[in-house]
């Protein structure tokens, strides 16, 4: 969200979030923050296409221990996850200035 107070009209913010409870929070402080210069997308980003498991503890009210590697009680869920070029590629993005 700050760095969309750096974009012109003209450009954009593509922010990824595969966390399918981090990727519904990012939306709704999106729409409370009326930031339609932002577009979320649910998936995860990587060298290939395909998906990957993210691991949380459901007991755990802090989901910002969602983590790629298994630790002990963990629970997970299963993500697509995108190539970034292939995504950039697809929405004819001529130019990036930040990643």
């Amino acid at each position: 969200m700050v760095a969309s107070q750096h974009i012109s009209e003209k450009g954009s913010n593509i922010s990824f979030e595969p966390f399918p409870e981090n990727y519904k929070s990012l939306c709704t402080n999106l729409s409370l923050n009326n930031l339609q210069i932002i577009t979320a997308e649910n998936t995860a980003v990587g060298s290939e296409i395909g998906t990957l498991k993210l691991y949380y503890n459901s007991k755990e009210n802090n989901l910002g221990m969602v983590s790629y590697f298994q630790y002990q009680n963990s629970d997970f869920v299963t993500v697509k996850k995108i190539c970034l070029d292939d995504y950039l590629n697809s929405k004819s993005l001529k130019t990036i200035t930040f990643i």
